[in-house]
């Protein structure tokens, strides 16, 4: 619960200067890794945040249940029982202006009371970790600044900043 309470948060604050515009630590909308180090540097209580986070962001697609289709979609976690360097990579598009973009973030760790009532109680994996998952959404405003892409995704040029989209988060089981 406490580290399902962080990461919505640090999600949360890295998010926020994407939607209002304020990149001065990224200059425009993040690269992947520089998202995914400022959410591992706001959550803190994570342990090796960097190495067991998967930061997923997508543009939603506007037609009637667009987003139904979005948050569907099953969010991919680490598996850390997996080889290195044979997980699936992260989904990472910067979209295009007026682009709604969702952006998934799974955690998978050690439950931090695993013999509470709440951590025998918790789905987990083989190797006893569980997954917690944060989403928050956000839209690129046109004309606002343009969108860095740097190879990553299927962006475009496009705007940072963004409005709506509040943090909805849940916790799960990595596959």
């Amino acid at each position: 619960m406490v580290r399902n309470i962080a990461l919505e948060r640090a999600v949360d604050i890295a998010v926020r200067d994407v939607r209002l515009g304020n990149s001065s630590q990224f200059g425009a909308v993040p690269d992947h890794s520089s998202l995914k180090l400022r959410i591992c540097r706001e959550a803190g209580i994570i342990p090796d945040c960097l190495n067991s986070v998967k930061v997923e962001v997508m543009p939603v697609n506007k037609v009637p249940g667009g987003v139904a289709a979005a948050l569907g979609n099953q969010v991919r976690c680490i598996d850390k029982s997996a080889p290195p360097g044979s997980q699936t990579p992260d989904t990472y598009s910067t979209g295009a202006q007026d682009d709604l973009m969702l952006i998934h973030v799974c955690s998978t760790t050690q439950p931090l009371f695993p013999s509470t009532g709440f951590g025998v109680g918790m789905k987990v994996d083989a190797n006893g970790n569980y997954a917690i998952i944060a989403a928050t959404a956000f839209v690129n405003e046109p004309g606002a600044r343009s969108m860095m892409n740097n190879g990553n995704g299927s962006g475009g040029n496009g705007s940072g900043g963004g409005t709506g989209g509040g943090s909805v988060g849940a916790s799960g089981s990595s596959n």
